[in-house]
């Protein structure tokens, strides 16, 4: 993406490397190394001043003219995914100035490309000073004392001890040599006050030891329309083998940079797809696909998902799960290698992990308490990969901490509700009380865990947990169900407070289906009129007044954030999800298209105010203040990405109601084609046509009768929707496994055979032209209360419900011939 736009933060790198830059400047702010372990080259003193504090300073002399600090004004940008390209043109000079990563080691590749604009050959100068003191892991202690060499037109900073794991940094020339350099800040002149100036040349030795750098002068004599061409290879190594990296980097980083490249793109295009006909929403679908494959760090002899390219050295389970619940439809086997990682790293008792980094002087875990939201999302995205990959095994792996996460999260279930100290769904404050968001989440993986215990054949407890979710849908309307607010609320001081903020959290509840239609309805409509901002998004919470808090949440000082930012009413990326999601459960998918457009798709980003090419974690949604309105904070965001897709997914009709996958089409434009997995298998999905009904359903080119797809009746490769004029009846959701459906065309019945567990409750729905004369569960005919007929727009919805009466149920419909 070409982006003109001014003050942008950047964020981009590799697996092994990333680097944050702000107020689109060249000179960047942090460079975070994923090798060999999480160390970071970052001289802020103030994280949201970071901006401040560039560790990269650039001079530039033409001639006799003087000399000129750059990057302290914006630069013209392209970004990908995976590099950014800075350029700028004057009379005097074109710069241009690239940030490339490399496929196979831990450096990035940094270009100075400068050409001479005048008339005349002119003598161009130019100046680089990196700081090459390093932070920490997790502690983020400043290591500024170091020693150095220089080989090869090479500076190596070695950073030896525990904490560090003996790195060694080095910036090393690849293009034009130097004229001179120094990595000894104590003995470094001032450039920008001399005119003829060389470096001295100095290295800081093993005894002394002090703060380190690396700097450099670069001068040549150029023709009109003649290049200085500078190439720096900035990198991290262990010690002892940092020379030999840096020989193969000199010969071979443009290979590098382009298998690196590559590799992104070619396993993106393996994977599965999306493509609505909307020409905004597939091109930001693509690159959430490259931004996600690219957030792939080191992380100790392993790749794993990280939340973005510098700012974070660490593994958080919350964000790799919420992301691999659009991903299990694009790339089953990561979603598989992410629930290994997390199940490896739970501890002897089976209580997985909120985060894994490295610490000090190793790799530590934390585990997740029992308040903590990761429990909820494991069950719900273990449940997913079940469903769509039937690896019946490596659920039988899982499952012991899948136990462990549910009981841990019911142990704070009071009055039907389920408590917890953070405030909606954030990892800060203190109050404990029931949670709108935390009973949310413990509905939806209960019934996911009941899914997942009958496939395993392990159905001791569900009937216990159905009961229990069941109440809790009962409590959450009758307790947080605010009549006045109209919204989901939540109480705090062990439930003796009641809260009346809007949080996002409680925009979930509609999308699992957890309210009436009415309630429903009157939750989105306040929302848009408490919580979205129609240029930027949706606040993370209203009012914003938890600066005003500290003592009653006991927040630290200013973690929350100023008032429209951060938590206390910034606009986070997943709240537009759950937002758009909520409409397209309210069936209002023209108004989730219009939102998505304008608020969630990189076009709509770049066009709002202080817009930029950005899927990020937060946005300022301060009105009042134009110069920080919708800027953007950490732009390129794992879980933006993640749920992006999901709610595009979600969009075009991709359903998920626990038991089983159905497809609920609706077209943006005439033809939509997108990927989803079953039994491990890519099928293609292909919807085409006029009109909101169903009219033929085919299954590799065979008629079906269902829009439900289960892994005991699935397709292969294919599935063809044509929109229109309904003709046929057939399944569009029932809440069990569906093992079977057949149609019988001269009898007119349609015979579902279905599994689940004796006195589960299900709701089967078939769409049909023609009333029913008998609906029957096996053998017995169904009372008609059982049963109801809707009408929906000229064609009926036949609803059954019914509790079964064992493990394999028959449920069949004999149509009347009108």
């Amino acid at each position: 993406i070409a982006w003109r736009g001014s003050s942008s933060q950047i964020e981009v790198g590799s697996h092994y490397v990333g680097v944050e830059l702000h107020k689109s400047s060249i000179r960047p702010n942090r460079i975070s190394f994923y090798f060999p372990v999480g160390n970071s080259i970052d001289i802020s003193r103030d994280y949201w001043k970071r901006g401040e504090y560039p560790i990269l300073q650039v001079g530039l002399r033409v001639g006799e003219g003087s000399k000129k600090v750059l990057g302290t004004t914006p630069f013209a940008y392209e970004l990908t995914p995976y590099s950014v390209h800075f350029s700028r043109s004057d009379n005097e000079k074109t710069m241009k100035v690239s940030y490339e990563f490399c496929k196979t080691k831990a450096a990035m590749v940094l270009k100075f490309d400068i050409t001479n604009n005048c008339h005349e050959k002119k003598t161009f100068e130019l100046y680089t000073q990196l700081e090459t003191s390093v932070k920490t892991s997790y502690t983020y202690a400043l290591k500024n004392i170091a020693w150095t060499s220089y080989d090869h037109s090479t500076i190596y900073t070695y950073h030896l001890g525990k904490d560090t794991a003996n790195t060694v940094l080095y910036v090393s020339n690849a293009g034009t040599l130097p004229q001179s350099f120094t990595s000894k800040a104590s003995t470094l002149k001032n450039w920008w006050k001399e005119k003829n100036y060389d470096l001295p040349g100095e290295v800081i030795d093993n005894k002394e030891k002090k703060q380190p750098l690396a700097a450099f002068i670069y001068r040549k004599l150029l023709m009109p329309g003649e290049t200085l061409a500078v190439v720096q290879i900035i990198g991290a190594e262990r010690q002892g083998e940092e020379k030999t990296a840096v020989r193969y980097l000199q010969k071979n980083f443009q290979k590098e940079i382009k298998l690196y490249e590559t590799s992104l793109i070619k396993k993106v295009n393996k994977q599965g797809f999306i493509i609505s006909g909307n020409q905004k929403l597939d091109y930001t679908a693509k690159w959430a696909q490259l931004m996600i494959t690219s957030l792939d760090h080191n992380l100790d002899n392993s790749f794993v998902p990280m939340p973005c390219p510098a700012q974070y050295n660490f593994f958080f389970t919350h964000d790799v799960l919420v992301t691999n619940l659009a991903m299990v439809n694009l790339d089953l086997a990561r979603v598989k290698r992410d629930l290994k990682f997390v199940a490896e790293h739970a501890n002897a008792q089976g209580i997985i992990p909120h985060a894994y980094y490295w610490k000090d002087d190793k790799y530590v875990t934390e585990f997740t308490g029992d308040d903590g939201w990761n429990h909820f999302w494991f069950v719900l995205v273990a449940a997913r990969y079940l469903r769509h990959s039937g690896d019946i095994d490596m659920l039988k792996k899982l499952y012991p901490m899948l136990e462990k996460s549910t009981e841990r999260f019911l142990v704070n279930k009071k009055n039907g509700l389920i408590y917890a100290y953070r405030p909606d769904w954030w990892d800060i404050g203190k109050s404990f009380g029931p949670r709108s968001y935390m009973t949310i989440l413990a509905i939806r993986a209960l019934r996911e865990f009941i899914y997942i215990s009958t496939i395993l054949d392990k159905c001791e407890k569900n009937v216990k947990y159905e009961e229990i979710a069941e109440e809790m849908k009962c409590q959450l309307t009758k307790k947080l169900w605010d009549n006045k607010l109209q919204y989901l609320i939540n109480y705090n001081n062990n439930g003796e407070d009641k809260d009346t903020h809007y949080y996002t959290g409680s925009l979930l509840a509609a999308h699992f289906s957890l309210l009436s239609d009415k309630k429903q309805k009157s939750l989105l409509n306040t929302a848009k009129s408490k919580l979205v901002d129609e240029q930027v998004g949706v606040y993370n919470a209203y009012p914003m007044d938890f600066h005003k808090l500290n003592a009653y949440f006991k927040f630290h000082e200013g973690e929350q954030g100023a008032p429209f930012y951060y938590m206390n009413g910034g606009v986070w990326y997943q709240g537009n999800a759950w937002y758009a999601l909520g409409l397209i459960s309210d069936n209002r998918q023209k108004e989730a298209l219009s939102f998505m457009n304008k608020i969630m798709t990189l076009t709509g980003i770049m066009n709002g105010p202080n817009g930029q090419p950005a899927m990020y974690e937060c946005r300022n949604a301060n009105k009042n203040n134009i110069s920080s309105y919708g800027k953007i904070d950490k732009p390129m965001f794992l879980w933006a990405g993640g749920w992006y897709l999901y709610t595009l997914q979600n969009l075009l009709g991709l359903r998920e109601n626990v038991w089983n996958i159905s497809i609920e089409p609706f077209l943006i434009a005439n033809r939509a084609k997108y990927t989803v997995f079953v039994n491990a298998r890519p099928i293609t999905i292909l919807v085409h046509g006029n009109g909101r009904h169903i009219k033929n359903i085919k299954y590799d080119g065979i008629k079906s009768y269902s829009a439900v797809v289960s892994g005991h009746n699935f397709p292969t490769k294919t599935i063809e929707i044509e929109m229109g004029k309904a003709k046929l009846p057939y399944l569009a959701n029932t809440q069990a496994i569906l093992l079977s459906v057949i149609y019988k065309v001269t009898k007119k019945n349609l015979i579902l055979h279905l599994r689940a567990f004796p006195g589960h409750k299900n709701t089967t729905k078939i769409m049909t032209l023609r009333k029913p004369q008998l609906v029957k569960l096996n053998e017995t005919a169904l009372k008609e209360s059982n049963w109801r007929l809707i009408p929906k727009d000229g064609i009926y919805e036949l609803e059954i419900t019914f509790c079964h009466q064992s493990q394999d149920d028959i449920v069949s419909v004999i149509f009347s011939d009108q």
